[in-house]
């Protein structure tokens, strides 16, 4: 069944969903509100500033939770850095002259990628060249990152970076955050002892797995920090997991066997399409149906398959070479 959420209350007392369109085909980024017992609010994760809609849509549920958004929002929280959670960030914070907090690698990241862009079409585009995109592809996927990142604006001028070792208080509960690199090099999660509820971002999602994807500036090893981080997670007392995208999960542990088993059949998938040596394009293309992509998500498909490739090389299986200025790889 297609996801159509709504904005309205979730299954964790004081937490309201807010959902935000996307123009992609993952439609929806779910974002939420936290009250405070004071009546004060708390914002996670904002959605993108692709159009009006989206704002509207924070307007909405401001009205719906009586908000006044200049006086009851005390703060916005950031799991991560990409842009559908990160896009309204400044937006919501011109609105009620609060803080924006986010971790100290995502908030580098967001710089980077995000606020200081001089020369980025370039990297990408040579990132992507190295990848075994031919130019034009390459091209047009620096250019969709530049359409990606204007809308990421307004940015916002008070961006701090969270106290990883301290507890941070909303939602009615004490939270302890807790770092999940991986899809992003800075991601967390808030985690309530309490009553086992996790705001898991996009680290662990229902129905689809998370993109791990390898780009310039980011972490050399983003998939085995990833497998990683899940093994430590295993045994978190995760009731309700309310995540950035589709329904929330409630067997925790469940649902990290199934990502574990889809990366190690992965794996094992793009070790055998390496052949007697392929670029990570070459690889790609047997992996994904990058046929029916959008260049949205082909440049997710292609980082994706570089950090997978990059784990192979770093376990041994294969071996990393550099023919014509693009990444080959074959095996051991």
């Amino acid at each position: 069944m297609p996801y159509e959420p709504v904005i309205g209350p979730t299954s964790a007392t004081d937490i309201t969903l807010v959902p935000i369109a996307l123009p992609y085909r993952l439609r929806w980024v779910n974002c939420y509100a936290a009250r405070h017992t004071d009546g004060s609010w708390t914002l996670i994760d904002t959605g993108l500033n692709h159009s009006e809609t989206s704002i509207q849509t924070w307007l909405q549920a401001f009205h719906a939770l009586e908000i006044r958004h200049a006086r009851d929002i005390r703060q916005v929280l950031l799991t991560h850095m990409h842009p559908d959670h990160f896009g309204m960030a400044g937006l919501l914070q011109q609105l009620s002259h609060t803080t924006v907090f986010i971790s100290a690698r995502d908030r580098e990241a967001a710089r980077i990628a995000w606020m200081e862009r001089e020369g980025r079409s370039e990297v990408m585009k040579r990132w992507f060249v190295g990848c075994g995109a031919d130019t034009p592809l390459a091209t047009e996927i620096a250019a969709y990152a530049d359409i990606t990142a204007q809308a990421t604006e307004p940015h916002p001028t008070r961006l701090r970076d969270l106290d990883i070792a301290a507890p941070i208080t909303f939602g009615g509960r004490s939270w302890r955050i807790i770092e999940t690199p991986g899809h992003s090099d800075g991601h967390v999660m808030f985690f309530s002892e309490a009553d086992g509820v996790l705001l898991a971002g996009d680290h662990v999602l229902n129905r689809i797995t998370p993109n791990i994807g390898l780009w310039p500036d980011g972490d050399a090893s983003p998939l085995r920090r990833y497998l990683a981080s899940l093994d430590s997670l295993l045994d978190l007392p995760v009731r309700l997991a309310l995540t950035g995208h589709f329904e929330p999960i409630e067997d925790w542990r469940g649902r990290i066997y199934e990502i574990q088993a889809h990366h190690a059949h992965r794996l094992s998938w793009m070790a055998d399409e390496a052949g007697s040596g392929a670029t990570v394009y070459d690889v790609a293309r047997k992996v994904f149906d990058m046929e029916s992509l959008d260049i949205h998500q082909m440049r997710f498909a292609l980082a994706e398959t570089l950090a997978h490739l990059e784990f192979l090389a770093e376990s041994g299986e294969l071996v990393q070479e550099q023919r014509y200025g693009q990444r080959w790889f074959r095996p051991a």
